[in-house]
């Protein structure tokens, strides 16, 4: 920190280095490779060219840095080391200790959502794993992109993700409905997931207005009978003491 401070002619102040070093492996083509990126309060200030086997600076700041780094051989023979061995004899391993949770394959709840009779149809696919999903729109058996948003794939809190698709129903008839559905395709699962566009399975929490003219018809209905019956009463009531008299 005191020498990025000093290339950077910084003398007080909060100040972040973040240092990101990993590996990818392929189990089918056994290929691998590794990664080292540094970054200095939130700027990319270098990395490691692993195919050329050199850091290369992307702010000038460091470029002392990454001459001295590259005049170091054995600098260099370590992070291979580190990145193209050792990093992927670990990763090997956790996937191995960790097959039943990370390689499992877990199906989704699908539902078709729409929060008024106007807006469009949502088809949401949540709790399903692994993230490596298509899912999308089909009219008549070929993919649809009118009319479609896509959203983007979230995590959910027990590890699984979820996802959704919007169509646009104000531009479909009703009578064509039966031509649309959501399709979802997880890699893991055999068969794909086909919902078809059907305003019976739509789940919605859209409560219909209440026709206020029909309730003020009837409550001057019930009024108007209430005082009718009222006066029919004393009508009544006085007719007899009439009589009694």
């Amino acid at each position: 920190m005191a020498i990025l401070k000093d290339r950077f002619n910084q003398s007080h102040g909060i100040h972040v280095f973040q240092v990101l070093h990993g590996c990818e492996y392929d189990d089918d083509s056994v290929s691998k490779s590794g990664f080292n990126h540094h970054s200095y309060d939130g700027d990319d200030t270098l990395f490691l060219d692993m195919e050329n086997r050199r850091w290369i600076w992307l702010q000038s700041q460091l470029e002392a840095t990454v001459r001295k780094w590259n005049l170091n051989e054995g600098w260099l023979e370590f992070m291979d080391h580190r990145l193209l061995e050792e990093c992927p004899q670990r990763l090997c391993k956790m996937l191995e200790y960790g097959k039943s949770v990370l390689q499992r394959t877990q199906r989704p709840l699908v539902a078709l959502l729409q929060t008024q009779p106007s807006a469009p149809v949502t088809c949401h696919a949540t709790g399903f794993y692994p993230n490596i999903v298509d899912m999308f729109w089909m009219r008549d058996g070929e993919q649809l992109h009118d009319h479609v948003k896509h959203d983007q794939l979230l995590p959910n809190h027990d590890g699984t993700f979820q996802l959704s698709v919007f169509l646009n129903v104000s531009a479909v008839p009703p009578e064509d409905w039966h031509r649309y559905a959501c399709i979802f395709r997880l890699e893991g699962l055999p068969d794909k997931i086909i919902t078809t566009l059907d305003a019976a399975k739509i789940e919605t929490n859209y409560v219909k207005p209440v026709d206020h003219t029909i309730i003020i018809v009837a409550t001057v209905v019930f009024v108007a009978t209430m005082v009718l019956s009222v006066g029919v009463g004393i009508f009544v009531y006085r007719r007899r003491q009439a009589q009694l008299l």
